[in-house]
């Protein structure tokens, strides 16, 4: 199965828990949510504005998605109410490489090029 749609490279992927979703994040901006039983795309992509995505990652219950970005911008998207805004943080140190969720989805890890891991609560956040 080949999931097209971005219009830049796609710079991350990841896997939901089950398997049934693939996130990706691109140089177009834009994250992307796919159904892997279709191939299908679950809904329109996300755009947060703020550059090139670097990294994305999945909520372990699926109510969220996380991606991190060229400018430094950590994004947690909401899956359930798709009518509201990302929730943004903002990293100090420029862009964010990495993004991913604790097992229990309460925290988010981030890393970044100034040799930092930065922890953030996500339950303040969902």
């Amino acid at each position: 199965m080949t999931l097209t749609g971005h219009e830049g490279a796609v710079n991350a992927v990841a896997y939901s828990s089950d398997s049934r979703l693939i996130v990706s994040g691109s140089a177009d901006g834009t994250i992307r949510i796919w159904d892997m039983r279709t191939g299908e795309e679950m809904m329109t992509p996300l755009r947060s504005g703020d550059d090139v995505v670097r990294s994305v990652a999945i909520a372990p219950d699926f109510k969220s998605v996380v991606s991190g970005n060229e400018s430094g911008v950590v994004c947690i998207w909401s899956l359930t109410n798709t009518h509201t805004a990302a929730q943004r943080l903002i990293s100090e140190s420029g862009a964010v490489t990495s993004v991913l969720y604790s097992p229990s989805g309460s925290r988010l890890a981030t890393s970044s090029p100034d040799d930092a891991v930065r922890l953030w609560n996500a339950v303040n956040y969902q």
